[in-house]
């Protein structure tokens, strides 16, 4: 072990021995001097960490949680589709949607996000469908973008689609006809990944959730959502994986979800997406500070901790170290800190149920640097 992660690893067993010892002895209060003198304390080194962050990529100000909306009954299900320089995927994408065979009333909301190609010329044949409907506003990013579109909720149920994606036959009436019959508020297909050719598929067995985090994907589309659970949830605008909002303020708070068998959705393989960068980009550092943000956000909701999301938390970690790998290890260091207070602060009392697990959460609560940048590796 390196002797920097040696000493973070006594620091934290001290404070530890120094909380114990200030329960059941006076000399408490002089050791915890000692300590601190020594070492510095907890709240400093933390801050030294997020200051570190924060020198590189400081957290956004940005609030999931808001006013609640209205809700007008008109459709039985709104699509909502952020656009931007899409024009290549218009067609595409339209039709795969405009063509499925259903007896549900739904509506199309197209949100161009400032596109400076032809994509809105592109999209103005399909406005002759009544079905379909364009928002343009200045480029704000997909969040942004998602967010206009749920700014006027009318249906029962939400759906989310990517420009660059597709639906497959029969998806609407297969994912509203499981909503309805088992009156659930989160139904969820599987999806098969395409470029020139499909590639790779995923399926879902079907199932009734009790807590769905953890199973459902991460992502926004390939499901329908009972509208009202978006009543009162934005995405977080200005943010690099906004989509974390599912799994910690959507699904918890969904009283009956569904898994059902069929492929629902086509997702188009994207080298260039968010999912696959890794590097020196400061934005990264957003996959720490949006999990600070679901924290905060999950309180004002009062979503409790529970054994499912804990383990979820667990594994959004992990990702989101593997994304800032070949950062700079300074920053690493700092992120992983501050992962282990959030993980001994918020989540005192968990522990993984996942056998595969186990030692890297040792590693990061424990905040042993080099056990854990090996274990990142090798998850």
């Amino acid at each position: 072990m390196e002797s920097q992660d040696r000493g973070k690893y006594m620091y934290c067993k001290i404070l530890k021995i120094v909380e114990a010892v200030l329960r059941v002895t006076k000399l408490g209060k002089p050791l915890a001097k000692l300590a601190e003198k020594l070492i510095g304390s907890k709240k400093e080194y933390v801050e030294g960490a997020r200051t570190k962050l924060a020198e590189v990529h400081s957290k956004i100000d940005a609030d999931c949680v808001v006013k609640e909306r209205s809700l007008i009954k008109q459709y039985h299900l709104q699509i909502i589709i952020p656009m931007h320089n899409a024009a290549a995927y218009v067609e595409e994408c339209l039709t795969s949607i405009l063509s499925q065979n259903t007896k549900y009333k739904y509506q199309i909301i197209l949100v161009d996000d400032g596109s400076a190609d032809r994509t809105v010329e592109m999209v103005q044949k399909y406005l002759l469908d009544e079905r379909v409907h364009l928002i343009r506003q200045e480029n704000a990013g997909a969040a942004a973008a998602r967010n206009t579109g749920l700014k006027n909720i009318a249906a029962d149920y939400l759906m989310f689609v990517d420009i660059d994606d597709g639906l497959k036959p029969e998806a609407i009436e297969t994912l509203l006809n499981r909503a309805y019959e088992e009156k659930a508020q989160i139904v969820e297909g599987g999806y098969e990944v395409f470029d020139t050719k499909v590639l790779a598929s995923e399926r879902h067995e079907y199932a009734n959730l009790e807590e769905p985090c953890g199973i459902l994907w991460g992502f926004p589309w390939g499901k329908v959502i009972s509208a009202p659970l978006f009543c009162n949830i934005s995405f977080p605008e200005g943010y690099w994986y906004e989509d974390t909002i599912m799994s910690y303020l959507v699904y918890p708070r969904s009283e009956k979800t569904v898994t059902i068998e069929e492929i629902v959705y086509s997702y188009r393989k994207n080298p260039s997406g968010f999912s696959h960068i890794r590097g020196n980009n400061s934005k990264i550092l957003d996959t720490y500070w949006v999990m600070e943000l679901m924290l905060r956000d999950m309180k004002k909701l009062g979503i409790s901790h529970c054994q499912s999301i804990y383990e979820q938390y667990l594994k959004s970690i992990l990702t989101g170290c593997k994304r800032m790998m070949f950062m700079d290890k300074n920053i690493r260091k700092a992120a992983l800190s501050l992962y282990s207070q959030m993980l001994c602060s918020e989540w005192e009392g968990y522990m993984t149920q996942d056998g595969r697990m186990k030692g890297f959460e040792k590693a990061v609560r424990n905040n042993r640097y080099g056990i854990f940048k090996l274990l990142v590796l090798c998850l």
